[in-house]
């Protein structure tokens, strides 16, 4: 038992007087400590008005306690509703916004550390149940204090992150300056960390009250059971992903908002959590994917330096297709999209070539890539149309060869032979 900062043993030793039977008895180094336990254990304000044919034990529990505990519990129960319904009418009057946002959902963790805070003063001061019921109350107190405490601190990022999403990010994407991203990416590891110290803090502490945690853990380490080596194999999985997820928000090879390029489709980093990224595809599909498994597969990160791409297309035409003419056409076509940007790193230029046609393409700097996909499609588009209006052949040809023989030479020698000496074909 702890009192006055110190621990004291209740020790039992055997005791025998002559001629009878040894007995256990309290021993005398515990008995000189109960006046200083008596202060601290005694019995409460309350208890001493307590008539004594209510203290008789009744189960594990007196009869007192039967009564007395379902009287507290509806008591801190109607302390927790009037510290909700106080939060939530505080909400209400607050301005809209981030305030009123995250008065909102801080009602509940506020009541458990209101009824926490309120019971612990309680069993200090008015009222002191036994053992096996102080004991309980006291640990089950401390994990909703805990809980509670870590809520509102994951509520407060929360709400940060989701007036950052809406006022500096918007609709997630890749256009938003770097910084904003990366801090963004940060309040998500922030936010692990946050549970993390509150699952590991809140444990430690109900094992050490229940006064498990001195052996437990060297139990598991010393014992080759089974059941040690299921675990450890069932939380390698996990412990590699939670600390795959700190690496990629602490390293930001991604950070929130980027565009990334993974197993070949475009996808938006909308979230990085304790064991899974969450992709949103283009097309608006959202992917799943392990941490582990996502930092395993290269993948090209198109934000990560600048959100600039330059993108090329293609058209196959006719030999006598004019470039130069093309090639005015698709400067005036290029400079006319918004997001084509570098205007003088537009080209356009003959890439390859074989006996029936040529392949011409063109290039141009755009400012980001979902932009510049359109900006090629529109002007690819622009281009085909020009083509099909104004000069319709120069689209290529299939040539078909019915001869290998040169007409014209065979014309040629027609010409020169006497009457009657030409060759037929």
């Amino acid at each position: 038992l702890q009192a006055d900062g110190e621990a004291y043993d209740i020790r039992l030793g055997r005791y025998q007087v002559e001629g009878e039977d040894p007995v256990w008895l309290i021993m005398p180094e515990s008995v000189s400590a109960i006046p200083v336990l008596y202060e601290e254990y005694g019995p409460s304000m309350l208890e001493k008005y307590i008539p004594s044919r209510f203290k008789s034990s009744f189960g594990v529990l007196m009869v007192w306690e039967w009564i007395a505990i379902p009287v507290f519990l509806l008591f801190i129960g109607l302390v927790g509703w009037g510290v909700y319904a106080f939060v939530g009418l505080t909400a209400k009057l607050l301005p809209s916004g981030a305030q009123s946002i995250f008065a909102a959902r801080i009602k509940v963790p506020m009541a458990l550390i209101v009824i926490s805070l309120i019971t612990q003063m309680m069993l200090d001061y008015v009222v002191s149940f036994s053992a096996v019921a102080t004991t309980t109350f006291r640990v089950l107190l401390i994990a909703l204090l805990a809980w509670g405490a870590g809520t509102i601190a994951l509520r407060l990022v929360d709400t940060i992150m989701l007036r950052l999403t809406r006022r500096l990010v918007g609709e997630i994407d890749d256009t938003k300056p770097r910084d904003q991203r990366r801090l963004l990416t940060s309040l998500y590891a922030l936010r692990r960390i946050i549970i993390l110290i509150t699952v590991i803090a809140v444990s430690v502490y109900v094992l050490g009250q229940i006064q498990l945690f001195e052996t437990l853990g060297l139990s598991i380490l010393a014992s080759a059971s089974v059941l040690a080596v299921l675990v450890g194999i069932a939380g390698q999985a996990m412990l590699g992903n939670i600390l795959s997820s700190f690496q990629l928000s602490f390293a930001k090879p991604i950070r929130i908002g980027d565009l990334v390029m993974f197993e070949g489709q475009w996808c938006y980093v909308e979230g990085i959590f304790y064991t899974f990224i969450r992709l949103r595809v283009w097309d608006e599909r959202r992917l799943i994917v392990p941490v582990t498994y996502f930092v395993s597969k290269p993948f090209e990160n198109l934000s990560v330096k600048s959100t600039k791409m330059y993108r090329s297309l293609e058209l196959t035409l006719h030999l006598s297709a004019d470039i130069s003419l093309l090639r005015e056409k698709f400067l005036a076509f290029a400079e006319e999209e918004e997001s084509v940007i570098e205007h003088h790193k537009l080209l356009c230029s003959v890439t390859g070539q074989n006996g029936t046609a040529q392949i011409i393409t063109c290039y141009l700097m755009t400012s980001d890539p979902l932009a510049g996909w359109a900006a090629e499609m529109s002007v690819r588009e622009k281009m085909l149309g020009f083509i099909r209006d104004n000069h319709p052949e120069w689209w290529p040809r299939d040539v078909m060869v019915i001869s290998h023989q040169d007409i014209a030479l065979g014309a040629r020698q027609g010409k020169q032979s006497p009457g009657g000496g030409g060759a037929s074909h």
